[in-house]
């Protein structure tokens, strides 16, 4: 798999991604016209390249179907963390907390802690057809 310039777009800027090209000595003008290599990027053992690649991930994967739950959150934060994300954000806490709530519409908050926890879920189901 490949990252490119927009992988980093959508969720950093290119002025910071210029830069960080720059402090992990990687040709920043290579990258723009081919690219680079997740194993390249992920070897700089940044958080940052961690999350491109993370939300890469998420984006091209097929969540349609996908519910997470209270208890996929409680595997990776606090449940009371959780009912305070719930409140923080307009999410319906019967809903998260019983049957689930689609991970697609989740996403779409592009939220690292909904992204961690979709990313564990499709770890250990991932979705029909695949």
């Amino acid at each position: 798999m490949r990252i490119t310039i927009d992988d980093v777009r959508a969720i950093h800027c290119t002025r910071g991604a210029r830069r960080w090209f720059e402090q992990h000595g990687l040709d920043f003008r290579t990258f723009l016209r081919d690219g680079i290599d997740v194993e390249t990027f992920l070897a700089t053992g940044d958080q940052r390249a961690e999350s491109v690649v993370q939300h890469k991930l998420l984006r091209e994967a097929d969540v349609s179907g996908v519910t997470i739950t209270a208890r996929d959150a409680n595997r990776l934060f606090c449940a009371i963390g959780t009912r305070a994300w719930c409140r923080e954000r307009g999410v319906d806490e019967r809903a998260f907390f019983g049957e689930g709530v689609l991970a697609s519409d989740r996403l779409a908050l592009n939220d690292p802690k909904v992204n961690q926890v979709v990313m564990a879920k499709l770890r250990e189901e991932p979705p029909y057809g695949r």
